[in-house]
C-alpha cells in the first residue's frame, strides 16, 4: 500500500491516468486518509470528478470533522456552485455537495 502522501500526489498528478486517479481515491478512503480527501475536496484546478468522489468518500468514512469543515468553509460554496450551475444546464444533477453536507 502506498502511503497518504503518494496517494495525494496520484490524485492530483494530471499525467497520471483517471482510473488510476479514481483507485488512490478509493485507497485513501480505505487508509481513513480524511486529511488527503479533504485536501483533494478543496484543490482548485482538479476535476470535478475526482472532487465529488473524494467528498462521497468522506462520507463513506464518516468523517464527520473534515465533512464540517468543508460545510462552514465559505469560500468553497462559490466553486461548488458555479460547478453545479454548469452541470445544471445539461441536466446532471440538482443539488450542490456543499448542501448534501449540511443535511
Amino acid at each position: 500500500m502506498s502511503s497518504p502522501r503518494s496517494l495525494f500526489q496520484t490524485v492530483v498528478d494530471k499525467n497520471v491516468p483517471r482510473g488510476t486517479r479514481e483507485d488512490a481515491i478509493d485507497e485513501l478512503a480505505e487508509e481513513r486518509a480524511t486529511t488527503q480527501l479533504r485536501l483533494v475536496v478543496v484543490t482548485s484546478g482538479l476535476d470535478g470528478r475526482y472532487r465529488r468522489q473524494a467528498l462521497n468518500a468522506l462520507s463513506r468514512c464518516r468523517a464527520t470533522d473534515a465533512l464540517d469543515k468543508l460545510a462552514n468553509d465559505t469560500s468553497l460554496a462559490p466553486r461548488f456552485e458555479n460547478g453545479h450551475k454548469k452541470r445544471s444546464r445539461h441536466g446532471l444533477g440538482t443539488a450542490s455537495p456543499i448542501r448534501i453536507c449540511r443535511r
